[in-house]
């Protein structure tokens, strides 16, 4: 296998864009009295403080803070710290799983092999590893650029043509066939 072309040049730019727009994040989170963006107690008593109520306790006795409790929040409560705390994890994702392992996988011909499991996950879906490529994201309507631009790191060498398909509810249509 030849593997697929990866453009170097604009895994760097759009990863630069990502870690730009988080040191944003983290300086505007800082006026809600939040130093690390990663402590989740220091999170819980921004909230707190801005007269949000807070349901959920992990065992550890903690105050969840996961996407379902944002997307709760963000719900019957529209304060921005929620939005830019999710904004924040999305930016940091995509850099350090997109970006930095496709960068990081690159071999010297500029390309990247995945390593193909035809039936490693529990599932019995195919996967990929090395970097993961079955996981990059749809680009979906209502995603944002940012996530949209990920898939723009793999390119066609001149000549040729990229050709992307989706496996949707092929099991269940192999099912039906037998």
């Amino acid at each position: 296998c030849k593997g697929m072309l990866l453009d170097r040049e604009h895994c760097i730019n759009e990863q630069n864009k990502l870690l730009e727009r988080a040191e944003e994040i983290e300086t505007l989170v800082f006026q809600y009295g939040i130093e690390n963006i990663g402590s989740t107690p220091q999170i819980a008593l921004a909230l707190e403080n801005a007269g949000i109520e807070l349901t959920e306790k992990t065992g550890s006795g903690r105050w969840k803070m996961d996407k379902d409790t944002f997307d709760m929040i963000a719900a019957t409560n529209n304060h921005p710290l929620v939005g830019l705390v999710k904004e924040h994890r999305s930016v940091t994702k995509l850099s350090s799983t997109y970006y930095s392992n496709f960068m990081k996988f690159q071999r010297s011909d500029g390309r990247i092999h995945p390593f193909y499991w035809a039936a490693a996950a529990k599932t019995g879906r195919m996967s990929a590893t090395e970097p993961a490529i079955l996981t990059v994201p749809r680009p979906d309507e209502d995603k944002s650029d940012a996530v949209k631009q990920v898939r723009n790191s793999i390119v066609a060498p001149e000549g040729h043509v990229l050709i992307s398909s989706d496996f949707s509810n092929v099991e269940a249509r192999i099912f039906a066939h037998y």
